[in-house]
């Protein structure tokens, strides 16, 4: 059979190609099209999942069968040399692209999810920022409503809904607007400090338990951390210690 009549396999195909799960027939043209192709990575992450495997692989696969590029990126020279001493077996180049591309997909996945969480909490800044406004926050609903946050969130919660208010913080609460996040409901509760600075708080229900690193805009930072099955995103144009000063506060409130 020629490359050219040979369908290129979906991340679908890759997974269950890896877990032997294809028909006889799909599983020896994913094999063929594996070892006739050393670039198989139209996904931006692949190059790291490859080397990822590689490195947990190296005591079993030779350094012969794999891309001279990955492997200097891979092993010190030192240690190439050494494995090629020590290789008493060459893999064939299917075998060992076959053993990659089960490595792509189960160590590539985590990357790109990880790189999808990267993103959509990108998005959660850009959008407070957007609605802080460049002099006064875009309000939708007033300091007293309380309904249009049960409705948006309705697993939130009390101590996290009385929290808002943020009493005898230094931090003033004006009022918020409802927004969505990933077509969940999600919040965005702005607030002011005594020197003027605003802020802009987005609740949405994240079953995550690890917050990701804080995303810095042009005009603005955002810091996460996550309680009770939300994710919680405080922005503003202060310094970093001053949003980690307003989580401090606000879990303070909600913990009472």
């Amino acid at each position: 059979m020629a490359m050219t009549d040979i369908r290129p396999p979906t991340p679908e195909e890759l997974s269950a190609y890896a877990d032997g799960e294809l028909d006889p027939q799909r599983q020896a043209e994913v094999a063929l099209y594996l070892s006739s192709n050393e670039v198989h990575d139209a996904q931006l992450s692949a190059d790291a999942a490859i080397l990822g495997g590689l490195r947990t692989m190296r005591s079993k696969i030779s350094p012969d069968s794999t891309p001279q590029r990955l492997l200097d990126a891979a092993f010190p020279k030192e240690a190439l040399s050494f494995i090629r001493k020590r290789a008493g077996i060459l893999v064939g180049t299917v075998a060992a692209l076959g053993v990659l591309a089960a490595m792509l997909v189960f160590v590539s996945r985590p990357d790109m999810n990880k790189h999808d969480e990267e993103m959509a909490d990108r998005a959660v800044a850009e959008n407070a920022e957007y609605f802080l406004g460049p002099d006064e926050p875009s309000i939708e609903f007033g300091v007293t409503n309380l309904e249009s946050i049960k409705n948006t969130l309705p697993t939130l919660g009390n101590p996290a809904l009385n929290a808002r208010r943020m009493d005898g913080t230094g931090f003033i609460y004006l009022g918020g607007r409802t927004s969505s996040i990933d077509g969940a409901g999600a919040v965005v509760l702005f607030y002011r400090d005594k020197n003027g600075e605003r802020y802009g708080l987005t609740i949405w229900p994240d079953p995550r338990v690890n917050a990701p690193t804080p995303v810095i805009l042009r005009a603005s930072e955002t810091h996460y951390w996550s309680s009770n099955g939300h994710r919680f995103a405080i922005t503003g144009d202060n310094s970093r210690d001053q949003l980690k000063l307003f989580e401090a506060a606000y879990r303070a409130q909600s913990s009472e």
